[in-house]
């Protein structure tokens, strides 16, 4: 049995002036149309922080659209600027934390959410919530629990599905509802994502430097893993230059 090494790599929004020389001119003209600072800010981190952790410049691969474009799958490019196989990326971003995963040895999937945002969700919310993104089994689990810690939890189960669904490369197109999920063990899914689930799935839930956010990693197999969590350290390390 071989184990799946899987990095995570961590930053903060405030860190957008340490990766801003590192983004090719690409992403610097698409940074520039971000009008909200903040949005801009995440934007950046984001590119920056995947192309550190590619070790190599980064597109985005639509699997229903079958090409790159500007929305997808992270991927990896070569000097041509055409997806690189081999390497598996994940990004994902909330409250100023972003994190990327990446593995050479299986498709991986991450996910992370503030739960500040559970604090304005009226009862419509959590109703609106729950239909879209639980199962009846995970509804019906929430009955006993107090409202903080039933919050808690659905915000738990929603980073744990789109974790998987991410590393699937299919994403949101499919429905949350229609996975379910025992604590971390994937028990349900669709048919459809048989090709995907049926050799196995890990799911592990992520502690952050953070305080306030929870995150979910998703790898693609059943073999043990070995999570290398890479620390928030920047501005301390010197990133190359964008191609």
């Amino acid at each position: 049995m071989t184990a799946a090494t899987v990095q995570i790599f961590e930053a903060r929004t405030q860190d957008a002036d340490y990766f801003r020389p590192t983004l090719t001119a690409a992403e610097q003209r698409r940074a520039a149309r971000y009008r909200v600072a903040a949005d801009r800010d995440r934007f950046v981190v984001s590119a920056g922080l995947l192309r550190q952790a590619a070790g190599t410049d980064v597109g985005r691969w639509c699997q229903r659209c079958a090409q790159l474009g500007d929305h997808g799958q992270p991927v990896p490019l070569d000097e041509a600027g055409m997806p690189v196989a081999g390497t598996a990326l994940s990004a994902t971003h909330s409250a100023g934390t972003v994190l990327v995963a990446v593995s050479r040895d299986a498709p991986v999937g991450i996910d992370v959410e503030a739960l500040a945002m559970t604090r304005a969700w009226s009862d419509a919310d959590r109703e609106a919530f729950d239909r879209i993104a639980l199962s009846r089994p995970e509804r019906a689990a929430l009955a006993p629990l107090s409202p903080a810690n039933a919050d808690r939890s659905r915000l738990q189960c929603w980073v744990r599905k789109e974790a998987a669904l991410k590393a699937t490369g299919l994403g949101l197109a499919v429905a949350p509802s229609e996975l379910e999920f025992a604590e971390t063990t994937l028990v349900g899914w669709p048919a459809a994502l048989d090709p995907f689930f049926s050799s196995g799935v890990t799911v592990t839930d992520r502690a952050l430097s953070t305080t306030g956010v929870i995150a979910a990693l998703a790898v693609l197999s059943t073999d043990e893993c070995v999570i290398v969590h890479e620390p928030a350290t920047y501005p301390a390390r010197v990133l190359p230059a964008a191609s």
